[in-house]
């Protein structure tokens, strides 16, 4: 576990395709190195009190990111693009303002312009793990 309490960025990349889709992932930090999630329509999310900041990508039926924190939903936001495709990300965090911003993309170049902010998306001076989660229920935690 390492501290998030300062500026940091995250890029990845997903395809996700083939049969009738998948309910989605995340991506999220918690205190404690817990290596199962909840399935189906729980895209991965570790439900518990240990999660202090998360963000799901639901892709069956719809298509939106909801974030997460300490495990409250703070509402769904629409994203238009179809996600039977390569899409890339780059999440920047800066720990002065609190505030996450979410780019999206259908090529690796990162926009100009952040496609979802989150405010008073923080870090307390804890230890967290950062994970991506699926609706398999696996959740593979690793020190960035």
């Amino acid at each position: 576990a390492i501290r998030y309490d300062r500026n940091f960025s995250d890029q990845w990349s997903t395809f996700i395709g083939g049969g009738t889709g998948a309910d989605g992932y995340c991506i999220q930090w918690t205190s404690t190195n817990i290596s199962t999630g909840t399935g189906g329509g729980g895209v991965g999310l570790i439900a518990n009190s240990n999660t202090i900041n998360a963000l799901t990508f639901t892709t069956f039926g719809v298509n939106y990111v909801t974030w997460y924190k300490q495990n409250v939903s703070q509402g769904n936001q629409t994203y238009g693009t179809s996600w039977r495709q390569t899409l890339y990300y780059w999440l920047d965090y800066n720990h002065s303002t609190s505030t996450a911003s979410l780019y999206i993309s259908t090529t690796n170049t990162k926009p100009g312009s952040a496609a979802f902010t989150y405010s008073s998306f923080s870090f307390d001076t804890g230890s967290y793990y950062m994970g991506f989660g699926s609706d398999k229920k696996r959740v593979n935690f690793h020190q960035v």
